[in-house]
This record gives C-alpha cells, structure tokens and sequence, in this order.
C-alpha cells in the first residue's frame, strides 16, 4: 500500500507503541481516538484516497 493511506497506518502503528507522559497508561493512540474516533473508523480503499478535498 502507498499513498496517504499507507502513511495513516505507519503513524497509527508509530502511536500505538508511543505512551503518553502521565499517570494513566495510554498510549498516544488512545488520545488520538478520543479526540478524532472517526479516524479508526476510515475504509482505506481507492475511493476514499481519490476524493479531491475543497
């Protein structure tokens, strides 16, 4: 896979195992989907890449 969906999975994985400097034990993933859940919601398929944004 290339393109801008490969990048959102290399940084999905990279957050995964980037723990978040506090008391609780959450990764930087976890903060990311509370604050954006729709992200991991996503089809990372040829007609989502190929859509032209305004």
């Amino acid at each position: 896979m290339y393109g801008p969906a490969a990048y959102l999975v290399d940084l999905l994985e990279f957050l995964k195992d980037t723990p978040r400097e506090t008391i609780r034990a959450i990764s930087a993933l976890d903060v990311l989907f509370a604050r954006r859940p729709d992200i991991q919601h996503l089809k990372l398929n040829c007609a989502n890449a190929n859509v032209a944004l305004p």
